[in-house]
């Protein structure tokens, strides 16, 4: 992450295109590279990002005004002020899937107003299940930090633990089991949609929030760390 603050002006092109061959070295070292999609205003930095880094990574995340960003970079217009006029279930989902087919990441993560979503890759390096704890973990951390401000202490980091998912979270969770006709991931938590594994998870909401600043860097870190270790 951090590509955001770049600009053409300051020649943000070029840094964002010089990191390609550490990744590839970090790929070359069987490590899992994620990009944290973050808010771009400059777009050709925004395009630089989308056409050349994202397809070099395992897993980007996003939220989504992000997933907005990219949908008209890679020339889906049309979607893009579908998803401006509806920030909701079903054409957030179809966005994201649209974005993975076109950039062929082989992992993108959703992370929406109380509901995670993560499209993966038939034989990703992290299961559907550990995927799913991960993501569970992540949630609950996020609303750690967005209720304490902060997750360095043990006691804050588990501060949400126990706490009921939103309604709203349900909700969405509804409307994707109904897009997808499969109401398997209200019960599991994953299903397999058009050859990908899905997975999505429910989150707590805080009703009024210390912080939410690095948030989308917290719940990608985390969901991926988190399901890595289990």
């Amino acid at each position: 992450s951090g590509f955001s603050v770049l600009t053409e002006d300051n020649d943000g092109i070029n840094l964002v295109e010089n990191t390609i061959p550490l990744i590839r070295k970090w790929n070359c070292n069987g490590t899992l590279v994620h990009l944290e999609i973050a808010s771009t205003q400059d777009i050709g930095v925004r395009k630089s990002i989308v056409e050349k880094i994202a397809p070099e990574v395992d897993s980007i995340g996003i939220n989504e005004r992000e997933t907005i960003d990219i949908l008209q970079v890679i020339g889906e217009n049309k979607l893009a002020e579908i998803c401006d006029n509806s920030m909701h279930m079903p054409s957030l989902f179809e966005a994201v899937l649209k974005i993975k087919e076109v950039v062929k990441v082989p992992r993108i993560q959703l992370h929406m107003f109380g509901l995670y979503v993560t499209i993966q890759d038939k034989g990703f390096k992290i299961t559907p299940e550990a995927n799913l704890k991960g993501m569970m973990t992540a949630a609950t951390i996020a609303a750690g930090k967005a209720g304490t401000g902060d997750v360095s202490r043990y006691d804050r980091l588990l501060w949400a633990q126990g706490k009921e998912v939103s309604d709203v979270g349900l909700t969405e969770l509804e409307a994707l089991a109904d897009f997808i006709k499969d109401r398997e991931i209200l019960n599991k938590g994953f299903c397999e949609y058009k050859g990908y594994d899905i997975i999505a998870v429910p989150t707590i909401l805080i009703e009024k929030p210390v912080t939410l600043v690095g948030m989308g860097d917290t719940i990608s870190s985390v969901s991926l760390v988190s399901a890595k270790e289990i």
